[in-house]
């Protein structure tokens, strides 16, 4: 699973986490219930409270949910080794055991080297088979967020790969981007909601990520609808100017990738907040609305 940095990777996956931990049905799917082991390696002071949030949202407890801050390398045989051999000596019998993340979980090693990579996913493969379990790995994605970050070992070694990325009206989309035993699922919608929490006694707003049904352009195609982070870049750039720009004017003064710009002008117009402008040969304007 990947993602631009705080785009709720870390939170979709704890949902996945925390329903194989208590045996809460995932979206419509069933679930076998059993032992999770989350390898945080990053925002380990919020995952507790993350948990907490959760269970207060869906009235369970996810008490065979269970963390470790310890960050062995995957890449390390040693390590894996022994991060098998401490979870084999406990009672815990993990059904799905989260990496977060990839970077934390290679140290010293180069993401676009293949070699790293494929010796990350078997060490991986080594935890998957050892205890019969799922492993999910979330990871980075590059900077405009249109691929994950790293060698191409990591789609080819991977099951399945899933994108997390914001939707052009607001809410978290979860995209499978690759099945190996079966067909891409549909989209998956999620929404990030504040729940109050006890933590240390005093009471904290703590996000939860909900999947919710898929939006209707109609309600939120409107000038009041969200903005993304590169829609806002490309309005910024047209309010500093009272002449229509050219996409390649955006382009330069933005910095954005052209698939970017291009997303961002398209979602633009649906939200009424910019206009086209007729050009010649394939160049055109574009006025705030």
């Amino acid at each position: 699973m990947y993602g631009e940095s705080s785009v709720g990777k870390s939170f979709i996956a704890l949902d996945a986490a925390c329903c194989v931990a208590t045996g809460k049905d995932y979206l419509t799917a069933a679930v076998e219930q059993g032992d999770v082991l989350i390898l945080v390696g990053e925002g380990e002071q919020g995952m507790n409270a993350r948990v907490c949030a959760w269970e207060a949202h869906y009235g369970l407890s996810a008490d065979r949910l269970f963390m470790w801050t310890a960050k062995p390398s995957l890449v390390a045989e040693g390590d894996v080794n022994e991060t098998v051999k401490v979870i084999g000596e406990s009672e815990l019998r993990p059904k799905l055991i989260v990496i977060d993340t990839l970077s934390t979980h290679a140290i010293d090693c180069n993401e676009n080297d293949a070699k790293d990579m494929a010796k990350l996913f078997r060490g991986a493969k080594r935890l998957a088979d050892a205890f019969h379990c799922f492993v999910l790995i979330i990871h980075h994605s590059v900077k405009d967020g249109s691929t994950f970050r790293g060698s191409s070992v990591i789609k080819n070694n991977a099951n399945t790969l899933l994108r997390v990325e914001k939707s052009n009206v607001g809410p978290i989309v979860l995209k499978c981007e690759k099945q190996k035993d079966g067909s891409n699922f549909e989209d998956i919608f999620y929404e990030l909601r504040e729940v109050e929490v006890l933590i240390d006694g005093e009471v904290d707003g703590t996000l939860v990520a909900v999947a919710i049904d898929e939006p209707s352009p109609d309600s939120l195609m409107g000038k009041d609808a969200p903005l993304t982070a590169n829609e806002e870049k490309v309005l910024e750039v047209l309010k500093q100017t009272t002449s229509p720009m050219r996409f390649t004017d955006i382009w330069d003064a933005t910095k954005l990738s052209k698939g970017s710009i291009d997303k961002a002008i398209k979602t633009l117009k649906l939200k009424k907040r910019i206009t086209k402008e007729d050009g010649k040969q394939g160049r055109f304007s574009l006025v705030v609305g």
